[in-house]
């Protein structure tokens, strides 16, 4: 199947090329040029010999079907300036500059057309796309600053109404920098009924994916859409299509049952958070087919291998709040600043969401947790599992190895805005910080930073006008252990939760970063055990560790949440149109994007691309495959008109020009700028092409 759906997007796409050459061959016979060959494919000639599957002359034309199908060409007569010409009047150059421009114009003309006929096709047939409701929210991104949630749905953005994931995570790609957008979402209430939430968010660039982005991704819903061979999913019976009801874990500590109604997605986060713990027992669920027949799984953790980078299989971060989502309903219960000690009398050092189910009976309605200074609050239950994930992750924002400022550099941004030896460093434009990030990352007008005295927290921000420069502080900052895996080699090795790493291989560690930089190292030096010194109650200890492969996956996929949009043949033209002038209109803001910066060239598709989400698409389906043709016929209609020397747009620059001036442009200069336009044109596609290849191999 996936050598099919290969071949039917090379074909598919190859044959948008076809039809945009077939607009250019009918308008050439039209206003009555010679066409000497059109063809189907490529011809290449290889010693001598055209690799052709079929060629037929009639009349004036030869009709040819090349062997590489990707596309076709017209060869018109007196059309390139090495040709010979006559004069004939049958000859591209001796039509008039109005009968050229036709020509030109019509195979961009019969791209657009037939892509409002592939759309208009496909919405009939119903196009599945993944729907707006929120999956994980990344920590401290600007969603996570907004207030929005897991499971929210979005319902607009910009007051533009939105139906699909792809299409708002465009929109938000194509937005201006510093553009502060109202987005609304639907919720679910205190109540259970849904509710309608407006609130404003800031697209920040994304600099791992050279786009603009806010930090969401699209839901999971809960049906398989692959299961690896061999692996513990494929071993206890698990199927593609196949529906998760429900999980359930059990441990040498007794069964673990999660909420009743709790969304896939937490679901999951609860599944991701036991392998992560380490512990061993049995993943338990219940499963239906298409059917709607039901039937309970097993899967022994003992089934599950261990692969991935070898890891010590520790977490480091810490139990004081940094800060609480806005909007989130543990903001009542969890002062910034406060640390936290405790689990329903149990001493943590971090909460997490398996620490909160495995640590508090089921049917409990609240969760105590206490706090360092001996207070202790009352948190609801199921909103505690829904507001926190891994340590740190989730609606709390937890630090513990907290730079402490030992020095500040005369006139620099901290000593401008008041900072001072023994503050405690708690954010860095936006997110947490690291003693050697404070002395290198250079920070921007109007970017925050967050401290704490010793007598209270204090924000600023750089003041405007101030040049891009380091925060102007040394630091330092422990690394704290939080938590141990289960069966890792830093449990092997006899670290305990609430260590700090104080050196690796002898050398002192000023924070995380550095830690990682220099564990790094090391392992790069040797594959065998690390040094680490360790502090404890006051002593030094000097422990040995060798990493181990920690991460356990079971092997199993799950689709996206899925919107799909159907309708009557009637409606399907105006939607045709519409999702034409939509994709249009996107080519300009995509090119201003790239001029801004705000999206990096890397993200633009060539062939191997086009044909590698060709190849994607194909696989959710018939009708999506004919929509995404219809958006790249859009995009090679709208592309091919724009003013770029080489494009029938650039051509039809000069022949505007040649009509002003009531004379060709001169040939020489047309060719120089062809040159130009030609070398640009290759180093882009190259320079796409590689980005294409990397992604495809990952």
């Amino acid at each position: 199947m996936d050598i099919v759906n290969v071949l039917l997007a090379i074909l598919g796409i190859g044959f948008l090329i076809f039809v945009h050459e077939l607009g250019h061959f009918l308008a050439a016979k039209r206003v009555g040029i010679r066409v000497e060959t059109f063809a189907l494919g490529f011809q290449p000639t290889i010693f001598g010999w055209k690799a052709r599957i079929f060629a037929l002359r009639r009349g004036e034309t030869e009709y040819v079907i090349g062997l590489l199908p990707f596309g076709g060409y017209v060869k018109m007569a007196g059309e390139e300036q090495q040709d010979p010409r006559t004069g004939a009047a049958d000859e591209y150059a001796s039509k008039s500059p109005s009968q050229r421009a036709f020509v030109l114009v019509a195979g961009a003309a019969m791209n657009l057309i037939f892509g409002v006929i592939l759309f208009a096709i496909a919405f009939p047939m119903g196009v599945s796309f993944p729907s707006t409701r929120l999956g994980p929210i990344a920590p401290d991104s600007p969603a996570w600053e907004a207030g929005l949630r897991s499971g929210d749905r979005v319902v607009s953005l910009a007051g533009d109404p939105k139906r699909d994931f792809t299409d708002l995570q465009t929109s938000l790609a194509l937005s201006s920098r510093d553009a502060e957008l109202t987005i609304e979402v639907e919720r679910a209430g205190a109540d259970g009924e849904r509710e309608r939430v407006e609130t404003k968010v800031t697209p920040r660039l994304d600099r791992a994916r050279g786009m603009m982005a806010i930090g969401i991704q699209p839901a999971s819903s809960a049906v398989v859409s692959a299961v690896t061979p061999g692996s513990a999913a494929a071993t206890a019976g698990l199927q593609v299509g196949d529906r998760v009801e429900s999980f359930r874990f059990n441990t040498g500590d007794g069964p673990v049952r999660l909420p009743d109604g709790l969304d896939f997605s937490r679901q999951f986060a609860a599944l991701e958070a036991f392998l992560w713990s380490g512990r061993e027992g049995s993943i338990e669920l219940t499963v239906s087919d298409a059917s709607g027949a039901t039937r309970d799984l097993s899967i022994p953790t003992a089934s599950i291998e261990r692969t991935g980078p070898e890891l010590l299989g520790i977490v480091m971060g810490g139990t004081r709040v940094r800060a609480v989502q806005p909007g989130s309903p543990l903001r009542d219960h969890f002062p910034v600043g406060a640390e936290i000690t405790s689990i329903d009398g149990t001493p943590v050092t971090g909460i997490d969401m398996w620490s909160v189910l495995s640590l508090t009976p089921a049917d409990a309605s609240t969760v105590r947790v206490g706090f360092a200074d001996g207070s202790a609050s009352d948190v609801p239950r199921r909103a505690l599992i829904d507001g926190v994930d891994r340590i740190g992750e989730g609606d709390l924002r937890l630090v513990g190895d907290t730079p402490t400022v030992t020095a500040v550099r005369s006139g620099s941004i901290a000593a401008t805005i008041g900072l001072r030896p023994g503050d405690l460093l708690l954010a860095l434009a936006g997110g947490p910080v690291d003693g050697p990030l404070v002395a290198g990352a250079p920070l921007a007008p109007g970017d925050a930073i967050l401290w704490q005295t010793r007598d209270e927290f204090v924000e600023a921000r750089v003041p405007e006008g101030v040049p891009p420069a380091p925060l102007g502080v040394e630091t330092r900052a422990p690394v704290r252990v939080v938590q141990v895996m289960a069966g890792s080699a830093a449990a092997a090795a006899g670290i305990l939760p609430g260590d700090a790493i104080a050196a690796v291989a002898g050398e002192a560690v000023l924070g995380r970063e550095d830690f990682f930089v220099r564990f790094a190292a090391v392992r790069e030096a040797s594959s065998g055990a690390v040094q680490l010194g360790i502090e404890r109650g006051g002593e030094r200890l000097d422990l040995s560790v060798t990493p181990t492969a920690l991460s356990r996956s079971l092997g199993v996929g799950f689709r996206f949440d899925q919107v799909t949009i159907q309708t009557s043949l009637g409606e399907a033209v105006t939607e045709g149109w519409n999702q034409s002038v939509v994709w249009g209109k996107r080519i300009f803001l995509m090119l201003g994007a790239l001029a801004r910066q705000d999206v990096a060239p890397r993200n633009l598709a060539g062939p191997v691309g086009i044909v590698h989400i060709g190849k994607r698409v194909a696989d959710e389906g018939f009708s999506k495959l004919l929509y995404v043709l219809a958006m790249i016929s859009i995009n090679l209609g709208v592309f091919n008109l724009l003013p770029f020397p080489i494009l029938d747009g650039g051509h039809l620059l000069f022949l505007l020009i040649e009509k002003l001036k009531g004379s060709p442009v001169d040939e020489r200069v047309q060719g120089l700028v062809h040159l130009g336009a030609f070398v640009i044109l290759i180093g882009l596609a190259l320079y796409v092409t590689y980005h294409d290849i990397l992604r495809l191999f990952g």
